[in-house]
């Protein structure tokens, strides 16, 4: 009897079925005794074993038994031996990939030009709209824009006549009919005589 005792504390535990892991909620890692008829709790050796096994004494009987490291997949469920589980701990550590999302651009749309010309200024845009110039209108508006873009805008109309030769007409007068004066072309307060191109 007694060789039958020693010959079952030097066998290796054998793995607790399914059914019984809730009985091993009380002790990390291992359950009660493996030993018949004892119900003692085992307490892990200080040596490790080289096999990835962890080697436990029982504190009632005596008797000495190795055991499959466990590991707690969730902290809310029952701890799993990692033999043979290699895969399912992989399955629960991997991160979920979330589905692809287009990405949705922020960045404003580009506006067209208020003012665009053609290189003789016959024809031009503005605020979305297409124009043809006569000669002098295309003169004149290529004189404003000119002094625009040098930072001074406002022009006098007797430049402007004198450049389209007709020094003893009203400015206006070239523009008749079209609805580029007083949109594009405006007259200024100060100083009195002259004008300019609104393009803000």
């Amino acid at each position: 009897m007694a060789d039958a005792t020693a010959s079952q504390r030097n066998q290796p535990a054998e793995p607790v079925p399914n059914a019984d892991r809730t009985k091993r909620a009380s002790t990390p890692g291992v359950g009660p005794c493996p030993t018949p008829g004892c119900k003692g709790i085992p307490a892990p050796l200080p040596r490790a074993a080289s096999d990835g096994r962890l080697h436990w004494r029982c504190n009632t009987c005596d008797s000495q038994f190795s055991q499959d490291v466990w590991v707690v997949t969730n902290p809310d469920e029952q701890p799993f031996p990692a033999t043979g589980l290699e895969d399912s701990a992989q399955a629960v550590s991997a991160p979920v990939q979330q589905p692809a999302t287009e990405s949705v651009s922020t960045q404003p749309t580009a506006q067209p030009p208020v003012f665009a010309h053609s290189t003789d200024y016959r024809s031009l845009t503005f605020e979305g709209k297409a124009y043809l110039l006569t000669r002098g209108q295309a003169t004149v508006v290529k004189l404003l824009h000119e002094a625009s873009q040098r930072g001074t805008p406002a022009v006098g109309k007797d430049t402007l006549l004198a450049a389209i030769e007709r020094e003893t007409s009203r400015l206006r007068d070239s523009f008749r009919h079209s609805p580029l004066w007083g949109t594009l072309i405006v007259a200024n307060r100060k100083p009195r005589g002259t004008y300019q191109l609104r393009l803000k």
